[in-house]
């Protein structure tokens, strides 16, 4: 009985053991039919360069918080997995020109080629029509370009990721208007916290921004609640105090001259040169009254640039009246103007911040007017600005007086180079003034950006839009129009420098039609060429050929009106005696002339004729250079006057207008 208990227990266990060997074999089969079934939950998608695939997406919206600082940098995701209901984040802009990952990027509004956009989930846009759209400045400016996903391989080395394509071929930001302007933010303190100061570490030096694709140029064109660098709280929701940081907030100033007792002020077009090149005290009160004014506080600086004395100042400061010799008086408000500054974003105490140690540079201006009156001009003007250039450098011939220190914020003083070349370090003013386009209305510091950067996907049949993406994190600036050589040098604004005299092109250069070209291009500059014949009305003269008019009046020695273009023209008229160029500018005088003209037809029907005489004006002749007055035509003869042959007779004229 026990022996047959112990078979009985034995067979029990093997079956057991055997029911545990085949579930552990089914439960082995079952996992890796599993493993072999793609999951719902991820999948991979490669497409190729350039390549589109179609597929299912959804509606996503991106928070302020996805993109890096402003100088680029951040994680790159380099894999192609993405998740299926994922929602894609635009997150960098790449650099056509360097590969690099960037959250803002700066532009030429002439920009042509590919421009790549990456981000999370690119690839979750696969199966859409995709655009992205920019939008421009406080006025959300729209411009939709369509875009691609596709792979983007070797933009980084060993880098091969899924990017958004734009083929930028038909130049679509050309016509965005250029209508803010840029600000220089670079960090330019040394290690003791000062601007331009002279503590750096061994093997550094402080370099000026001069490139206006530089990252740490800002364009002030948004509304506060599109510039990101903004961060409000519940106490401070403006930026309207001290430090605040609003870099892209809408702000505008330009550079401006004195003001008219009228209270308008003058708009300078002249850099801090000598444009007579006959030594800066010789230039003319309107050629000063042209020029930009110093960007500081310095009595001395703005009266030797304007060309005046100390007893011509009705005190200092700000709001200070200066009597020019001719009588006239002007006002000094500072050497910048608010544009429109009750609709800045950036108010208050913000406005203005000096540099130092614990503050980077952040407002419009480092210092304040302390004497300034009136709300207007008290609360929106300063000096030594941010606008952009803070400091230059100007290319000038030699002896041509200038104002320059070797210090980039010393006080400017006069001096002119004894051999061409590169000068010390002036105003930014006088880069602007030379580099402006008056046709374009643009110049160098002249900027757009972008307040927010969209993906959206436009129904083919409603054309209703779906945002797929947003970030108002990421910036596009777009700046004036820019044309490089094959060593990446600006070609197209420098050849092209504005000018009224050659004082203010470079070492072998000269003006020639209001821009600066190369003397090898040109035969002769404006100074070599012969002022003979340009004679204006009232000038002295002793010749026709000294006027412009061709016309010199021996009784006054004076140049005349002459023009036949207007109505009635106003001719020179010169009286027998007198020289001429041609008959035109000799009186005119009233000859009979006598032919045989139609007098009707008789009762028969025949016609009927005579001899008539008739004053016509007729020009003096021109002999030899003298005018002179016009023969007088004989008087036909009729061989039969009884019966006179009428069929040369011609009609009676009706005006004698033509001359």
């Amino acid at each position: 009985m026990d022996k047959r208990r112990s078979v009985r227990g034995l067979i029990g266990r093997i079956k057991v053991d055997y029911f545990f060997r085949q579930l552990n074999i089914l439960l082995i089969i079952i996992s890796l039919v599993l493993s072999c079934t793609p999951t719902t939950g991820e999948r991979s998608n490669k497409n190729s360069h350039n390549q589109v695939n179609r597929g299912s997406g959804g509606q996503t919206n991106l928070g302020d918080s996805a993109g890096p600082g402003e100088n680029g940098g951040g994680t790159i995701s380099t894999g192609g997995t993405v998740l299926e209901q994922g929602e894609a984040e635009i997150k960098h802009l790449i650099d056509p020109f360097d590969g690099t990952y960037k959250t803002k990027l700066t532009l030429p509004k002439n920009f042509t080629g590919k421009l790549y956009l990456s981000g999370l989930n690119i690839a979750s846009l696969s199966d859409r029509i995709v655009h992205v759209r920019f939008s421009f400045g406080r006025e959300l400016a729209p411009i939709t370009i369509e875009a691609s996903v596709g792979r983007a391989p070797g933009i980084i080395p060993q880098t091969d990721i899924e990017v958004l394509i734009l083929n930028i071929i038909g130049k679509p930001f050309e016509n965005i208007r250029l209508l803010y302007d840029l600000f220089d933010y670079s960090d330019y303190r040394d290690n003791s916290g000062n601007e331009f100061g002279s503590n750096v570490d061994a093997g550094e030096s402080i370099t000026l921004t001069q490139d206006t694709r530089s990252t740490n140029l800002y364009c002030r064109g948004l509304k506060v609640e599109h510039d990101h660098t903004f961060v409000p709280t519940i106490d401070r929701p403006l930026c309207n105090y001290s430090g605040a940081r609003c870099l892209y907030s809408y702000a505008k100033i330009s550079d401006t001259g004195l003001y008219t007792q009228a209270g308008v002020a003058i708009n300078p077009s002249e850099a801090q040169l000598d444009l007579s090149k006959k030594g800066y005290a010789q230039d003319t009160q309107a050629n000063n009254l042209k020029k930009c004014l110093p960007d500081n506080n310095s009595r001395d600086n703005l009266r030797d640039i304007l060309g005046v004395i100390d007893a011509n100042f009705n005190g200092s400061g700000f709001g200070v009246d200066i009597t020019f010799p001719d009588g006239q008086v002007y006002e000094y408000r500072g050497p910048f103007r608010a544009i429109n500054p009750q609709d800045w974003e950036i108010k208050g105490n913000a406005i203005w911040g000096p540099v130092s140690s614990s503050q980077s540079a952040t407002g419009l201006f480092t210092s304040s007017f302390g004497n300034a009156t009136g709300d207007l001009f008290k609360d929106y003007v300063g000096y030594g600005a941010f606008l952009f250039p803070r400091i230059g450098v100007l290319n000038l011939s030699q002896n041509i007086d200038h104002f320059s220190s070797e210090l980039p914020l010393g006080v400017r003083s006069k001096t002119a180079l004894l051999s061409g070349g590169d000068t010390d370090y002036m105003d930014g003013c006088n880069v602007r003034m030379l580099g402006y386009d008056t046709y374009a209305n643009e110049g160098i510091v002249s900027c757009n950006v972008t307040a927010k950067i969209e993906l959206i996907n436009i129904d083919q049949n409603s054309g209703d839009e779906t945002v797929l993406a947003s970030s108002t994190s990421l910036k596009l600036q777009l700046v004036r129009a820019s044309n490089t050589d094959y060593l990446g040098k600006e070609v197209l604004f420098t050849s092209m420098k504005k000018c009224t005299s050659s004082a203010s092109c470079g070492n072998g250069e000269c003006c020639y039609n209001d821009r600066c070209w190369d003397k090898a291009l040109v035969s002769r500059c404006l100074e070599d060429v012969s002022s003979t014949g340009n004679g204006q009305t009232g000038d002295q003269c002793s010749s026709d050929y000294e006027c412009a008019s061709l016309c010199c009046n021996k009784a006054t020695s004076s140049c005349q009106v002459h023009t036949n273009r207007e109505d009635p023209p106003v001719l020179c008229s010169k009286p027998s005696g007198q020289t001429c160029v041609a008959r035109e500018w000799c009186q005119i005088h009233h000859i009979n002339e006598c032919k045989l003209y139609k007098t009707g037809t008789s009762t028969t029907g025949q016609q009927m004729c005579g001899i008539r005489c008739y004053q016509k004006p007729t020009f003096g002749l021109c002999k030899n250079g003298i005018c002179a007055t016009p023969p007088t035509p004989a008087v036909p003869v009729l061989e039969n006057p009884d019966n006179p042959d009428c069929s040369k007779a011609i009609d009676v004229p009706t005006e004698f207008s033509s001359i």
